[in-house]
């Protein structure tokens, strides 16, 4: 009698179904407001950047030198998720030309230097790691002094030209500042 007494049950799992979610899953999103005083970090990058900016000697293998200097203090606003800054700027160049052809070897060395305010907008954004993402465009910018090029003892207004390779180094001083800030 004791022995019939302890059967094991045998009892068949139910199958295994699954129910698809209803309609679009829907991200959920937490607002975060960050506080920022403006005035607060406009004084501290104006503290800490002062001077001579920039200098480069012989760009491209060529006689060509560039120094760069902060012409005035930095201004920075918020606007949304953005910020939108102005860094004027002065900007001193000199580069040489070499002729050498059939016996004739000329050359010359030239000056040129401008002021001006450069504008740009910075937006912020998180990745999915919390890791600040930013994009850089530039706004505009405007000669707070015309650049000129100083030849046998003239100076010769050369805005034009300034403007083309202004042009030319939107994108590339925009993509400088992101990689800048990635790297803080």
């Amino acid at each position: 009698i004791a022995l019939s007494a302890c059967k094991t049950l045998n009892i068949q799992a139910p199958n295994e179904a699954y129910l698809a979610p209803k309609g679009n899953t829907i991200s959920s999103e937490i607002p975060v407001n960050i506080a920022l005083n403006v005035k607060k970090i406009e004084q501290s990058i104006n503290q800490s950047l002062n001077g001579l900016l920039f200098e480069q000697d012989n760009i491209n293998n060529q006689d060509l030198k560039i120094k760069v200097w902060k012409a005035k203090a930095f201004q920075i606003k918020t606007i949304n998720d953005a910020i939108e800054y102005t860094v004027p700027i002065r900007i001193w160049s000199q580069f040489a030309w070499n002729f050498d052809r059939f016996g004739l070897s000329l050359s010359d060395k030239y000056e040129a230097n401008g002021s001006l305010n450069l504008k740009y907008r910075t937006t912020m954004s998180f990745d999915k790691n919390w890791k600040i993402s930013t994009n850089t465009t530039a706004l505009d910018y405007e000669w707070i002094e015309t650049p000129r090029i100083s030849a046998m003892g003239v100076r010769i207004p050369v805005a034009g030209i300034a403007n083309a390779a202004l042009a030319r180094s939107e994108k590339l001083i925009s993509t400088e500042i992101d990689k800048y800030i990635a790297r803080q």
